[in-house]
This record gives structure tokens, sequence and C-alpha cells, in this order.
């Protein structure tokens, strides 16, 4: 059954819905509390339609959130930090060239285009100190620094894995991008 409903006694004045909602091998509860139910009108069949529709939609289960007045729900702090961290001019390529494993500056520079000396030392040492990555500094003649992701830095391949494959599909190549306005302009 999809959800039960919580009824405590009327000392305690706690009436709620519980909605477990399974996405793999964890469970996400949602409480819905009773007198919200009441003062918007939802039934219990309405509960258990959006509850299936949860169940076998592919939103990620934090994106639904049931909010009295209509408005949308708060951004978590942690996911707006970690989308602006990663989402920086220049960081998610840096990243995904140092998913290759341990490389030197040049290398690193070089695999990016357009990337200046400075904001490559800055997005270096902003990753540093989110650590994210490491810096190696390798006392041969000439002195070689050496660039690597951390068990941290390296968790985010999968993320990467996904933001490519949807580039893939929505984002066209700048060689293509003319072409395709060129036939929409004669078509």
């Amino acid at each position: 059954m999809l959800f039960w409903l919580l009824l405590r006694g009327p000392m305690l004045r706690v009436r709620s819905l519980l909605i477990p909602l399974s996405f793999g091998l964890k469970c996400l509860p949602i409480i819905v509390p009773a007198e919200w139910v009441v003062r918007t009108g939802l039934t219990i069949d309405m509960l258990v339609y959006f509850s299936k529709k949860l169940v076998s939609s592919t939103l990620f289960p934090q994106t639904f959130c049931m909010v009295p007045n209509g408005s949308p729900p708060p951004v978590c702090s942690r996911f707006h930090r970690a989308v602006e961290l990663i989402g920086g001019r220049w960081t998610g390529a840096i990243i995904q060239t140092l998913l290759q494993g341990k490389t030197r500056y040049a290398l690193i520079k070089g695999a990016i285009p357009d990337i200046t000396d400075r904001m490559l030392s800055e997005r270096l040492r902003s990753l540093e100190s989110e650590e994210l990555v490491t810096r190696r500094v390798v006392p041969d003649s000439p002195v070689r620094v050496e660039y690597e992701l951390t068990a941290k830095g390296r968790s985010l391949q999968s993320s990467l894995r996904e933001i490519s494959a949807w580039a893939e599909r929505w984002i066209p190549l700048e060689s293509e991008a003319p072409a395709k306005k060129n036939r929409k302009a004669a078509g």
C-alpha cells in the first residue's frame, strides 16, 4: 500500500499522512499534515494518485514538494553551492580534463581553449580549497606541478557524464548552429 494514515490522539493534535515512495533501494517518506490536506481539499484518492505518479515517474525525488501556498520550495543551500562551484566558468572543463588522471598545468591549459593563465590558476586554487583537487610539486629540474582529483572530485564523474550526454542531445556544435539557422531561414 502506498500510504498510511497516522492519527495520533486529539491531545497531541498531530495528524499526518506518511507516504513512502520507493526510488530504487531508497524510500522517500513524504509527511503531509492532515490539517493541510483538509485545508487544500486533497482527498486520500488524490494523494494515492500523486504518490503513484511519483513512484512511476523519472523525477528526482527531491524535485517534488507539496507547498501549501503554491510557491516553489526554497532551493537547498547545498545544491545551490554545488551548482555554483561546478558551474563556474571553466570549472567543469578543468574537472573533465583532470578525470583523465594526474595532469600538469601546461597540459590542462592546452586542453581547454581560450582559458587564460590567470583564470586557470584561480580555478585550480578554488578547486584545491574545496578539496576537489590536490596540487603536487615534483622537485625535478625544472620543477613540475601536477594536479589530480581527490576522491571527492572523482565522485563528480557520473554527474559530468550526465551533463555530457545532455549536451550531446541538446547543444549543437558551433559549426552546426549556423547551418541550422540557415535551414530555418530557407525553409
